[in-house]
């Protein structure tokens, strides 16, 4: 049995549930949490380069003679792997090894892995079942959780993709140990996204610790705080399977911090550094609007500060932006739907932003 702090996030959407498992040690019971879900078959486990150099040990260990017909290739990392190319050379590699519809996929590293291999999963023999293992922060409370699953396109990103459920996620906390310090700050700036919009109490234990969690202080803590977020994210999408309805809030930040990272090539941001630049921009014509009080705006600023997260695009230009604003993937007819915090743990939606809030906002992040 798994120990307590193990205890798994259940996500249950119109297509189906799973389990979220998240904490230190977590892979040590992957065959056993496999079982559970009745994913049997052999793994097809498509692997991060650096993510599968840290952790491949600790895999094949859980594995065991579990599986031992597994086979594994490896992608690189970056954005530019999330594409119709890459998949197409992975549908080449699970045709030449056999692959059934009794089989599954393992995805293993960060949210560019699971989102291709995610989409391939979706798209092979019409649907293999897809198992998640993030081994990134960003992924684990983030990309890992609700089944969206895309690759993206030269004019936009996540722009061809599907909802495709996993049957499992694991999330080991230990293995953020091995990430650059870099990637593992950007991804504080969903856990502070979800708490910004949802979760007044998660937010303030994320002022009161972050020097702890940056430094891996305390093991349980980080892995109660990746655990809240996960079941947070869980419940609305629980909620709002393909973002008809509510899930939409999750886009806060995302509006601006997408259209930075496809004005910049996805080279110069990583995508929590983009969504915490995106979401001080949201942040400012909320304030503007009167929607958000000066204390909880500068409550965001000082919270993505402490976690070494930046607030400004400097010498990116604002006509960069505009093209990706237009072709955002939450706009509706000509408007874009805009996700702003009220108040930490409130938030709410609108599409009438005017051009000159939209400048404004992005005069405040830095962009010129």
């Amino acid at each position: 049995m798994p120990e307590p702090s193990l205890a798994p996030v259940e996500v249950r959407t119109a297509t189906g549930r799973y389990r979220a498992i998240a904490g230190p040690g977590a892979l040590a019971d992957l065959p056993n949490w496999l079982r559970a879900a009745g994913v049997s078959g052999r793994a097809r486990i498509v692997a991060d380069e650096g993510a599968w150099s840290a952790h491949a040990a600790t895999i094949e260990a859980a594995f065991g003679t579990a599986d031992p017909k597994f086979q594994v290739t490896s992608v690189g990392g970056g954005e530019a792997q999330k594409s119709l190319g890459s998949a197409e050379r992975l549908y080449e590699w699970l045709i030449r090894s056999g692959t059934q519809r009794g089989d599954y996929v393992v995805a293993v590293g960060g949210g560019v892995v699971g989102d291709l291999a995610g989409f391939v999963a979706a798209t092979y023999l019409r649907g293999l079942p897809l198992v998640q293992v993030p081994t990134t922060l960003l992924a684990m409370v983030d990309s890992s959780i609700g089944g969206k699953v895309a690759v993206n396109h030269a004019l936009g990103k996540n722009l061809i993709g599907a909802f495709h459920q996993p049957r499992l996620v694991v999330a080991d906390t230990r293995t953020l140990q091995t990430l650059p310090a870099r990637e593992y700050r950007s991804g504080w700036a969903e856990i502070v996204k979800i708490a910004m919009i949802a979760d007044r109490d998660l937010f303030t234990e994320l002022r009161a610790c972050s020097g702890r969690l940056l430094t891996f202080a305390d093991e349980a803590l980080l892995g109660r705080v990746v655990r809240r977020a996960i079941e947070l994210k869980g419940a609305i999408v629980s909620e709002d399977e393909r973002e008809s309805g509510r899930r939409i809030i999750l886009n806060y930040g995302h509006t601006i911090g997408h259209a930075l990272e496809a004005a910049t090539d996805y080279d110069r941001y990583l995508h929590g550094e983009a969504v915490a630049i995106g979401m001080r921009g949201a942040a400012v014509i909320a304030h503007g609007r009167g929607l958000l009080s000066d204390q909880a705006l500068d409550a965001q600023t000082e919270l993505l500060a402490a976690l070494g997260l930046p607030d400004h695009a400097d010498g990116v230009k604002s006509e960069s932006l505009l093209g990706p604003l237009s072709r955002d993937k939450k706009a509706r007819g000509s408007a874009i739907r805009w996700v702003f915090a009220t108040d930490i743990g409130s938030v709410t939606t609108a599409d009438d932003v005017t051009a000159s809030e939209v400048a404004r906002a992005l005069d405040a992040v830095g962009c010129t």
